[in-house]
């Protein structure tokens, strides 16, 4: 039981990760309006807490840890996307 509930609980788990990236990236923007530091800032916000939020999925399949890193890169990718649209 616990395990099909597990797709469905999934995205609470990276609460941290879809507070910190936006947040980061979009404040990194306004300040700086350099487009490769806040790719390289969301990057590193996207992947910092990782460790953390894997540990309760150790014993999750190849599948679920691939979706892992699609899911922080695609957030990276629409925090990178929103931050060119907003900017000059």
């Amino acid at each position: 039981m616990q395990t099909l509930l597990r797709p469905l609980v999934a995205p609470a788990a990276y609460w941290r990760t879809l507070l910190l990236v936006p947040s980061v990236g979009l404040l990194v923007d306004t300040v700086f309006q350099d487009r490769l530091a806040v790719l390289l800032s969301t990057l590193a916000c996207a992947f910092i807490f990782r460790g953390y939020e894997r540990r309760r999925w150790i014993h999750a399949p190849a599948e679920f840890l691939s979706g892992d890193v699609i899911l922080r890169l695609g957030l990276v990718f629409v925090v990178t996307s929103v931050a060119q649209l907003t900017g000059a």
